[in-house]
């Protein structure tokens, strides 16, 4: 428990000293950015301010999230979502609020979120405090551990990495899409945006078993990883299998909330038939991962981004675009999968990651720890 302490603390006071210059350094480049993107100057100044806005409540998202992996880990998956759903329902007032009422347009929207977003993570901190008081979660008492530091570097760099790689990829797929024209950008847009909504099971999954695997692993209970592993993949193939099938059903009059232009709407159901059948191929490597990433192997998930994304997915839409057409391109999602799901099976296959643990405990110890629970009777 003392551990757990230090390690809350030390966390906390990592985000609080990184978060001014990552927000500083957010809104010096939003306009650089914006225009590598090819953001239309029509919306160029909408798009700046609502991102700067953004920015400016960081700290809101960060803390929210770190507040989430704190009672997940304590086995808490329930709260977080009542914080995201309290949080939801105070942006959607706020946008009417700042919307309709006080005419601030987009700068409304990010307000809103921002007020939204903070209050959900000061509300954790206060509901931590009180649930679990033996945490000492205090934003006035704060402080570093080196060692432990350290190790949350080791562990979280390599994401930091995967999800840098992944947004400057991301600049680049964007940067091809915006050649198809307003329409072809809008409907991409809206599809990927059913396509991010069908894939939120996939996300409560692979965080489900991220933390399953993290705790039995550190408990020495390789056997029920495995288990664990199997039922959530039985679990998210078969749920994504029928939100999908559903998705593409009616995908016109989903995307037909969004912009009821025929054009559009025949773009984006382009995407999600070129991107939703194979999507299966992308969840079995999400929880393959889920378990490396659990156990403590944290490069798996790098590799996988740069060999899948970064080396196939991108250079191949570029290809595609270029000798088959840029209504083709989407082709490339299911291809960089194979690749990347390929390169996790063949490092999961390896079983290294059964030796990694974020803990470490003496062989007698465990033994007499899962003597005293009566595991594995």
């Amino acid at each position: 428990m003392e551990t757990v302490k230090k390690t809350i603390r030390t966390i906390y006071t990592t985000i609080l000293i990184i978060c001014l210059p990552l927000t500083a350094v957010g809104i010096l480049v939003t306009p650089s950015l914006m225009r590598l993107l090819g953001v239309p100057e029509s919306v160029m100044d909408m798009a700046v301010t609502y991102i700067t806005i953004t920015f400016i409540g960081l700290i809101g998202s960060l803390g929210y999230n770190f507040n989430a992996g704190i009672l997940q880990g304590l086995g808490d998956s329930k709260t977080p979502l009542r914080f995201l759903i309290i949080s939801t329902i105070i942006n959607i007032a706020l946008d009417l609020l700042f919307i309709l009422v006080f005419k601030w347009g987009i700068a409304g929207v990010a307000v809103a979120t921002v007020i939204a977003q903070s209050f959900s993570w000061l509300y954790g901190v206060w509901y931590i405090q009180r649930k679990y008081p033996e945490l000492e979660l205090s934003l006035f008492r704060l402080g570093a551990d080196k060692v432990i530091l350290k190790k949350i570097f080791r562990v979280g760099l390599p994401s930091a990495i995967q999800q840098s790689l992944f947004s400057i990829g991301m600049l680049f797929m964007q940067n091809l899409v915006n050649r198809g024209g307003p329409a072809f950008v809008a409907g991409f847009g809206n599809a990927n945006r059913i396509d991010a909504f069908v894939f939120l099971p996939v996300f409560s999954f692979f965080a489900a078993l991220t933390t399953f695997t993290g705790q039995n692993v550190g408990a020495r209970q390789v056997s029920r990883v495995k288990q664990g592993l199997r039922a959530t993949l039985l679990a998210s193939l078969g749920t994504y299998a029928v939100i999908a099938a559903l998705t593409l059903l009616f995908g016109r009059h989903l995307l037909g909330l969004f912009n009821p232009d025929a054009e559009v709407i025949d773009n984006g159901m382009r995407y999600l038939f070129s991107v939703l059948p194979f999507s299966f191929l992308i969840i079995i490597q999400f929880m393959l991962v889920a378990v490396m990433r659990g156990a403590g192997q944290m490069m798996v998930p790098v590799l996988t981004t740069i060999v899948g994304f970064i080396a196939v997915r991108i250079p191949s839409a570029y290809l595609i675009e270029r000798f088959f057409g840029l209504e083709y391109i989407f082709l490339c999602y299911a291809i960089g999968w194979v690749v990347s799901l390929t390169a996790a099976v063949i490092v999961f296959s390896t079983g290294r990651w059964q030796q990694k643990s974020l803990v470490m405990h003496s062989a007698p110890a465990i033994e007499k720890e899962n003597a005293e629970e009566g595991i594995g009777q």
